[in-house]
């Protein structure tokens, strides 16, 4: 049986996209959304940087690569988060690796601009015995102490009472029972803490920096687009529901029930799509294609699934029940998608999304079975639904 829809009806539905599509827009390009994005950037290349020291120290020791790689997990974790709190002119220099000319000199350098802010030398011993008698040297006196995190409260004891001995190098050790810390820290920026077997890890299992960046984009946004979908529902169905008051059509206690559930059901629906649109745009970064994850694809692509998944869903039912067969079902997927990406084209005012449909293989329909396809396989295959379960 074919249902005709009102056009009031179709026109609502159109309405409601797009103020959804305006909410994860908005979220998604807000100055704090905008933030977000670069600081995942830093961390994805942060990542690709540590793939490539591993690489380069392949017949090098896992201990000997581990305070390596300890350093530029304190560089990039550093620099992210001052990306996060707006302090884009912070950056983090490494020094020498090893050999002539590194004595005296910092392992790593905080610069604000053109100026040094701050200095750290770094050891990622085997014992906190040997952390703490390499941290006490004259060169890094005055400087942070970067240690192990499992190493560093111990190292602060140990360098306290050796200084109270009153040996030779009572100062150094007294500098470092000061200033040992397990972070890198400048004007309310910091590193993230790093353990001995962590460090290790970083080189043996790789980061996982790029699962730090999915799960801060996806909660900041998500949530964000949730609050912004919320105010503009709730803003449109007020102005609605007080008109149909104002003519008697509805009582006051139905139009604020009605606004509630607007608001709900617009909040969710942002938060939605706003949690997919994260996730299509790091499909897209692990497949290699930035230029797309950097556009608008990812919003047109996970307000596509959207729209169209509500009525494959209810086509698989009518499968499941026998009114339908497995291939009408693939078919009207085609269809269903093709609509919802022309609908969503309309939405966001078309030109954008025409040529990423261009750019991703021509007609629709091949966009459905290619890349929007190939992204919800990748969303199944990393378990992103259990991730994202974890994380709120």
């Amino acid at each position: 049986m074919t249902v005709v829809r009102h056009n009031d009806d179709v026109e609502k539905d159109e309405k409601e996209q797009a103020q959804c599509i305006g909410s994860v827009l908005g979220a998604h390009n807000s100055p704090e959304g905008q933030r977000v994005a670069a600081t995942v950037e830093k961390l994805i290349d942060g990542e690709k940087m540590l793939d490539k020291l591993v690489a380069s120290r392949k017949n090098c020791t896992i201990e000997s690569t581990a305070g390596y790689a300890a350093e530029l997990h304190h560089k990039v974790t550093f620099e992210a988060d001052a990306i996060l709190k707006g302090k884009q002119d912070i950056h983090v220099e490494l020094g020498p690796r090893g050999g002539f000319g590194s004595k005296g000199t910092a392992d790593l350098v905080v610069n604000k601009g053109n100026k040094t802010v701050a200095e750290a030398g770094l050891k990622y011993r085997a014992k906190v015995t040997e952390t703490t008698f390499d941290q006490s040297n004259c060169f890094d006196h005055g400087r942070q102490k970067i240690c192990p995190s499992d190493q560093v409260e111990r190292v602060k004891e140990l360098a306290s009472d050796r200084a109270k001995t009153g040996t030779l190098k009572a100062p150094e050790y007294s500098d470092t029972a000061k200033n040992a810390t397990d972070r890198l820290k400048h004007d309310g920026v910091e590193s993230k803490p790093l353990s001995k077997k962590g460090a290790e890890d970083l080189v043996t299992k790789g980061g996982t920096y790029s699962d730090d960046a999915l799960k801060l984009e996806m909660k900041t946004n998500t949530a964000n687009a949730a609050m912004a979908g919320a105010a503009l529902g709730a803003a449109t169905s007020t102005v609605s529901n007080v008109v149909d008051c104002w003519k008697g059509e509805k009582s006051v206690a139905d139009a604020g029930k009605q606004v509630i559930k607007d608001t709900v059901k617009s909040g969710a629906r942002s938060a939605a799509v706003s949690a997919m649109t994260t996730g299509t745009k790091h499909a897209f970064i692990k497949a290699g294609a930035q230029n797309l994850a950097k556009g608008n694809a990812p919003m047109a692509i996970a307000s596509t699934i959207f729209e169209a998944g509500g009525d494959i869903c209810g086509d698989i039912k009518k499968c499941c029940n026998g009114e339908v067969t497995k291939s009408e079902v693939a078919v009207n997927a085609v269809k269903h998608t093709g609509k919802a990406a022309a609908k969503t084209g309309g939405a966001m005012a078309g030109a954008e999304v025409g040529a990423m449909i261009g750019a991703v293989g021509g007609p629709i329909g091949a966009a459905a079975g290619g890349i929007i396809g190939g992204t919800v396989g990748y969303l199944a295959s990393s378990e992103l639904v259990n991730k994202i379960s974890d994380w709120f």
